[in-house]
């Protein structure tokens, strides 16, 4: 009688467990604080003032890159180093691997950088859609800090991304009709006809007042 007690109090003891396991589940990772932890033991961004102080060891050969994706932060530049914020709300709060943009230009106390981001032998993290993620995979996304939907970029900044972009170019053999804006990716995936619908329901970025057209003519 004892024996047979003990072995109905096992068996409930044990439906009660599963229960409460089915019902609330196993306890959520904090992926904020794992991914707080993973900042803090990753190193800084590089940066670098002129294009050949890395581009040599920047490019990499094994794999090919069809598209150049312009972007812009659409905050204001701080010069205090904005790339390594934007990269820790890439990590920290979207919860990425890595910041998402290949190459940002930035300037930092009345100096201009190149600013190396995630490495050329990762997809990007900076033009996907709910539907598709074409453009983070063939194509090289380089960030202006500076919003460009309330000034235009200045000469240095456009210089320094022109070469930069002339290179790649060269080096990938990328035409000129592959450099587009971010907006310019809805258009093509046919998420957007026109330029405004873009802008209107998805992404002003690189800014609306980045010429791009301008910009692509001078290639």
């Amino acid at each position: 009688m004892v024996l047979n007690l003990r072995r109905i109090l096992l068996f409930l003891r044990r439906l009660f467990y599963c229960y409460k396991t089915e019902k609330v589940g196993p306890k959520p990772l904090d992926k904020s604080k794992t991914n707080l932890e993973k900042v803090k033991i990753m190193k800084p961004l590089e940066k670098f003032k002129k294009l050949d102080e890395f581009f040599d060891k920047w490019i990499v050969k094994d794999r090919q890159w069809n598209a150049i994706v312009i972007h812009h932060s659409a905050t204001k530049d701080g010069q205090t180093f904005d790339s390594q914020s934007i990269r820790d709300y890439h990590i920290k709060v979207q919860g990425w691997q890595e910041i998402g943009y290949h190459l940002l230009i930035e300037k930092i106390q009345d100096e201009w950088y190149y600013v190396l981001g995630r490495p050329l032998t990762m997809s990007g993290a900076h033009a996907g859609t709910k539907s598709s993620v074409l453009y983070n995979k063939i194509g090289i996304g380089i960030c202006l800090v500076g919003n460009y939907d309330k000034e235009t970029p200045n000469q240095e900044t456009l210089a320094m991304l022109k070469n930069v972009v002339k290179k790649l170019m060269d080096f990938y053999n990328i035409i000129r009709d592959n450099v587009i804006g971010h907006w310019e990716v809805f258009i093509r995936l046919g998420l957007a006809k026109t330029k405004e619908e873009a802008w209107a329901k998805y992404k002003t970025c690189p800014g609306k007042m980045f010429d791009l057209n301008n910009f692509r003519g001078e290639l």
